[in-house]
């Protein structure tokens, strides 16, 4: 999804609630350099290339205000920090926010890309330190050729401090010159005053797990017919759970968080709020291959101790365009092209997804047998903000790209570990609609698609409509086929307020969206039959779609009561209750492969001829028969053609005929049914130059 930012956190985050600025004062502990810096010094710096020193610090008597300058960040650092520290000797129990604010340059600031985090950290008095939080800025202006950045922090702590230092750090920023800090403070906050909520809700503890019924002589439709016992298991499970429950899953969950500290897998924001891991955690290719969510040797640790927590993985690729180098949006046109079988950067899709094998192989669980996942390549794909949606190529060349991935871990790299999803952007008007990229049956395990309920606040009764549509199409497909259907992506963003996730507060008819859920999806007789659906990462204040709990008064999330309730929830399952996942696939058998058609010519964009062409299809029956083969040019009338076997080739033929058409414009379908019920269709479009 669009709104998706690669924001990569540090480790060490404790109690973080962003304000509103208006809070009221009561007593504080502030420096505001009206006078001078004091006693404000150099603590030193960490992965900032060009050294930090008190020759970098000074006070700007014009500005009133703390300088640092020059500065060189360099843009390929995800976290560059530079450390400044004055001796404080004091207790920060009474204090419950923290401002500061920064003031850059403004053309230097948008031209360097990235942005600055603030991030106070008590240097306490028995030894070691406490990083208080971390902050992207609440209010940023610009006036006078200046930007002001007002960062606003809330604080849990009972620490004895010998000092404070302040870490500014750069996030994937190319900033250069001068920066200005000024106005930084701890403060109380009067009583009353908005700062959160008191959690009333408690979570119900020590339920059964929910166990699947199972029948062992059944036959699986699944991808890999030489998948690992588990991995058939874990198929059969989420599609047996499914019917009577939904578990539900969190990206990200156990590496990035507002209340995680330890991120190796064993802390996610949902556990802390409710004694709970979700059922189902979300790991991104940037983490396991290029380093902007995480690091390979984390994402494994993570999937082990999530195996072992009753949690299913499931893995998503934000890939980076590889013939421009640029990220995951360039939406270049001819991307998919390129990294096809003979492009010229196929090779470098090949490297990628060597490194993804690398990481299924590498996670085994306890007893030495590798952890099943759900793979889910090239989402959202049916709109044009990834390089693999519609903007890079065509309907053909997607759904090669798709099985060329599947065949290629599968059959090449000899991973037998992975369930394989699909999931376009919703919602979905049709099955028709929904088949138009999908790549067939043989290469999908799930069938799924990402649905946000965006800017919706005043209006989710709009979002729930359209999501219970979806969903039994999802669902009617999925039973047809013999696959599972699951909600891949959703989550409430609220960026009419101006956040990439759920709002800090005033989230309108959305503050039961997670009971909502439950209630919507489960009382419907179709939709209910989903296994999963999965929100999306908490990367920070600005962007976290599970309301955050932490001790202290008035400390946590407004929604953190309707998540509890949410876990609370019978009919919803984390990961405490996934219960025996893996011990129902050693009897399983593959179905047989189901039938499927390609357009090979031409292909789904508009197509230039004079007089005509010659149209060329693959069709692959699997034991099935073809009952009917038509490709159809809807002109006044529509024009039909029967396609014929050509021996040599393999491909279905027919000539195209434009000469006594009228039109200069036509869409075109082509539909193959076969005997088994079946039916295929691809939509394109030619345009007849006279």
């Amino acid at each position: 999804m669009m709104k998706k930012l690669a924001v990569f956190l540090v480790v060490l985050l404790l109690s973080v609630l962003p304000l509103s600025l208006a809070l009221a004062e009561t007593e504080t502990l502030k420096w505001n350099f009206d006078s001078g810096i004091g006693a404000w010094g150099v603590e030193g710096s960490w992965e900032y290339p060009a050294g930090f020193s008190a020759d970098n610090v000074s006070y700007d008597a014009d500005m009133k205000a703390l300088l640092l300058s020059p500065l060189s960040f360099d843009k390929n650092k995800n976290w560059s920090e530079i450390k400044l520290n004055i001796p404080v000797q004091t207790n920060l129990t009474p204090y419950r926010l923290f401002r500061i604010t920064l003031i850059a340059e403004s053309e230097a600031y948008k031209a360097a890309g990235g942005s600055f985090k603030v991030q106070p950290i008590a240097i306490l008095a028995g030894g070691g330190y406490n990083a208080l939080t971390n902050s992207d800025p609440l209010k940023t202006t610009e006036r006078d050729g200046l930007t002001r950045l007002e960062y606003e922090m809330g604080l849990s702590s009972d620490l004895d401090v010998v000092s404070i230092t302040v870490g500014i750090a750069g996030i994937n920023t190319a900033y250069t010159g001068k920066l200005w800090v000024d106005d930084i403070g701890f403060f109380t906050v009067e009583e009353g005053v908005y700062t959160g909520v008191n959690a009333q809700v408690k979570p119900v503890s020590n339920r059964e797990a929910q166990k699947a019924e199972i029948a062992e002589s059944g036959e699986i439709a699944i991808v890999d017919k030489n998948a690992t016992a588990k991995t058939r298991s874990l198929f059969e499970y989420l599609k047996d759970v499914g019917k009577d429950y939904l578990l539900f899953g969190h990206q990200n969950a156990m590496h990035h968080g507002i209340t995680v500290k330890m991120t190796d897998g064993t802390e996610s924001d949902a556990k802390n709020a409710v004694g709970a891991h979700p059922a189902i955690i979300g790991i991104d290719g940037l983490s396991i291959v290029s380093g902007a969510e995480g690091s390979y040797a984390q994402s494994v640790q993570i999937a082990k101790n999530a195996d072992k927590s009753g949690c299913i993985l499931t893995i998503s690729m934000h890939m980076p365009n590889f013939t421009t180098g640029k990220g995951y949006n360039d939406i270049t046109e001819g991307a998919i092209a390129d990294v096809l079988p003979g492009g010229k950067s196929h090779e470098k899709l090949k490297q990628y997804l060597d490194t993804i094998a690398s990481f299924a192989f590498d996670c085994v669980s306890e007893d030495g047998e590798p952890i099943p996942m759900i793979m889910r390549p090239y989402h959202e794909n049916n709109y044009g903000w990834f390089w693999w949606g519609i903007s890079g190529g065509n309907q053909s060349e997607y759904r090669e790209l798709y099985r060329f991935t599947v065949e290629y871990l599968r059959d090449v790299k000899g991973v037998h570990s992975f369930l394989y999803a699909y999931s376009p952007n919703g919602p979905i008007g049709s099955e028709k609609t929904y088949l138009q990229l999908y790549p067939g049956d043989n290469y999908v395990d799930i069938i799924g698609m990402d649905y946000y309920c965006i800017n919706m606040s005043k209006n989710s009764d709009i979002f729930f409509a359209q999501l219970l549509s979806s969903l039994r199409i999802l669902s009617d497909m999925a039973e047809a086929r013999g696959k599972i259907s699951a909600l891949c992506e959703s989550g409430v963003s609220q960026g009419d307020l101006g956040y990439g996730g759920l709002a800090v507060k005033d989230n309108g008819d959305c503050e039961t969206w997670f009971e909502d859920m439950a209630e919507r999806i489960m009382g419907d007789e179709k939709a209910r039959r989903i296994s999963y659906f999965l929100v999306w990462a908490n990367f920070g204040e600005k962007q976290f779609w599970v309301p955050f709990a932490r001790p202290g008064d008035r400390n946590s999330h407004e929604m953190i009561d309707d998540f509890t309730a949410f876990y609370n929830d019978d009919r919803v399952i984390f990961a405490d209750r996934t219960g025996d996942i893996f011990s129902h696939g050693a009897a399983l058998v593959p179905a047989p492969e189901a039938p499927c058609a390609e357009v090979v010519f031409p292909l789904d964009k508009r197509y230039e001829t004079k007089e005509g062409y010659t149209f060329l299809a693959k069709v692959e029956p699997y034991g099935c028969e073809i009952t009917e083969i038509t490709y159809t040019v809807k002109a006044h009338p529509d024009v039909v053609f029967t396609p014929a076997l050509n021996p040599e080739s393999g491909l279905y033929e027919a000539y195209v005929d434009l000469t006594d058409v009228k039109s200069n414009w036509y869409d075109t379908e082509f539909t193959v049914k076969f005997s088994n019920g079946t039916e295929q269709s691809f939509t394109g479009a030619i345009s007849r130059n006279k």
